[in-house]
């Protein structure tokens, strides 16, 4: 797999975070079998579901396959239709075992990178394996449950206090990312650093993130809601920064820091329970996604200082090509003039 320069960056933030949720979980594993609690297969599950998400964000595939074909199982031993067997408690260990790997090898890639793409081989590593073992795992629990013409598809119940768990979860993350972008933001004010706009960029490719993860879950109208308004304007916010590190585009700063004034009102009608002013963030909307369409439209324009050195290329080119006939047509003329002109 490569990995280009962005999403490099957010792999140092993973392997960061990841360690906080993998330290400890192979014990949780191993305690499911003397006990299966309901407390212990719910830890187990939002570990397995955390990971997911954190190696989505940098699309690390493998690590994505897995957790999520093990949070799965999970899902299915918490709504009763698979047991806890040591055949799946195994398959938890393998898959703990099996993202320490992945993040390893992309940690010993990252000692002798530079710039660039990221090249990591993740091939080979029986990630297909493990997760038809799962899925074979779940199959043939299918298959013994008793069939009825009556059955109907039992809801996908969640561990109980999750959405609670995530929502504060984001909240809390919510309001560091904005404060990383705002600090960020105001010392590339004073102090003109890419390094800067990169941070910046991160933050809200974060939120974005969290406020995705959070829109998977079942959750109230009124958190999906701010959810949504969220995920919107930090992806678009995202877009302008990275506009801003990649082509070097003009942006306006103005238009960022009321971005982040927007993020932190509809993070505390959050945290508080408050309705939202959904006109006012509409019109903040309208305006950013304004802001980006104009700016797409002038990446794909030429300047005009370039177009006019174009056109003069162009006339200067037509004007040898006339003067090259010339000398052809012309028996008058010496011939070597053509040499000249095509090596001057």
């Amino acid at each position: 797999m490569q990995f280009s320069e962005e999403e490099v960056d957010i792999i140092k933030e993973i392997l960061e975070e990841a360690p906080d949720l993998l330290n400890g979980l192979e014990d949780k594993v191993l305690t499911l079998e003397t006990s299966a609690s309901k407390e212990v297969i719910n830890e187990v599950f939002r570990v397995f579901h955390s990971l997911k998400g954190l190696a989505g964000f940098g699309n690390i595939e493998p690590i994505v396959r897995v957790a999520h074909a093990l949070e799965s199982a999970l899902k299915k031993v918490q709504e009763g239709h698979l047991q806890l067997t040591s055949e799946l408690i195994d398959l938890l260990l393998d898959g703990a075992d099996f993202a320490k790997m992945v993040l390893g090898k992309i940690s010993e890639a990252l000692q002798k990178y530079s710039q660039g793409f990221l090249r990591v081989d993740l091939e080979n590593l029986g990630t297909d394996d493990l997760v038809k073992s799962v899925e074979k795992l779940q199959t043939e629990s299918e298959k013994q449950q008793p069939s009825s013409a009556n059955k109907t598809t039992p809801e996908v119940v969640l561990p109980e206090g999750f959405q609670e768990e995530a929502l504060t979860d984001f909240i809390s993350e919510l309001e560091e990312n904005i404060a990383k972008a705002e600090s960020s933001l105001l010392e590339h004010e004073s102090k003109a650093d890419q390094a800067l706009l990169n941070d910046v960029m991160r933050a809200f490719h974060s939120i974005k993130g969290g406020a995705r993860l959070l829109l998977s879950l079942p959750m109230s109208e009124e958190v999906a809601n701010c959810a949504s308004y969220i995920e919107k304007i930090s992806h678009n916010l995202e877009d302008l920064f990275q506009r801003a590190t990649k082509e070097g585009a003009e942006f306006d700063s103005d238009l960022a820091f009321d971005g982040i004034d927007v993020l932190r009102n509809i993070g505390s009608c959050l945290a508080k329970g408050k309705s939202l002013n959904a006109s006012e963030i509409e019109r903040f909307v309208s305006r950013l996604l304004s802001e980006s369409t104009s700016l797409k439209a002038s990446a794909q324009q030429i300047p005009d200082e370039i177009f006019g050195s174009f056109e003069a290329f162009v006339n200067i080119a037509t004007q040898l090509l006339e003067y090259i006939d010339f000398l052809v047509e012309d028996p008058s003329q010496d011939k070597s003039q053509i040499h000249r002109v095509a090596d001057p």
